[in-house]
């Protein structure tokens, strides 16, 4: 809700106090993590630190790959992908941001309802129109 308001310093201090599972041994992949390093890179974007963004989201495709690989977890796997994407535009690295993109939009499109919103806002923003 933080990062809604646009509240990116109040969304660091809070991702940076947050501290994982203590039920989790100190080497287990921590789906938490994962999310916690997204939503770090959302922030981070807010105030355009674009490549300390890209190493969060990189950070957080490295956890997620640690998770245990027959479970598939769509939705943080396209919104990792989509934040890099960001992350990668906003330095200027067109080419793999779209590349970035289109996991993200394919992640969705294979475990979405055809009528989410997500996938309406990203075809507008693909074909120039603003997302609503």
């Amino acid at each position: 809700w933080l990062l809604q308001r646009g509240d990116a310093a109040g969304a660091l201090a809070l991702l940076n106090a947050a501290r994982r599972s203590p039920a989790l041994a100190p080497d287990a992949p921590d789906r938490g993590e994962v999310r916690r390093r997204v939503l770090r890179a959302q922030a981070l974007l807010m105030p355009g630190q674009a490549a300390a963004a890209l190493a969060a989201a990189r950070a957080a495709a490295a956890e997620l790959r640690r998770l245990a690989p027959p479970v598939r977890r769509p939705s943080l796997e396209a919104e990792t992908a989509r934040v890099s994407g960001l992350a990668m535009l906003a330095l200027g690295q067109r080419r793999e941001a779209q590349a970035a993109r289109q996991r993200a939009v394919a992640e969705r499109r294979a475990f979405d309802l055809p009528g989410s919103t997500w996938l309406a806002r990203a075809q507008a923003r693909r074909d120039g129109r603003p997302p609503r």
